[in-house]
């Protein structure tokens, strides 16, 4: 196979994405959540306080 049609491949399953968080345009409250969750079970503090300073301010409103 070639190496850009693999990239293509590996970049469509789960896995090759470690933290979604929207589609560019939007941020997804979910997606934000999820982040939150996941760094927190892989003990990555500093990305599970990122998330959680974002839902706070999605939340102000």
């Amino acid at each position: 196979m070639a190496p850009r049609r693999r990239q293509r491949e590996i970049s469509r399953h789960k896995g090759a994405h470690s933290f979604p968080f929207g589609d560019f345009r939007r941020l997804h409250r979910c997606a934000i959540l999820a982040i939150e969750s996941r760094a927190a079970q892989y003990d990555h503090e500093d990305i599970a306080t990122a998330a959680k300073s974002l839902l706070d301010e999605l939340d102000k409103d």
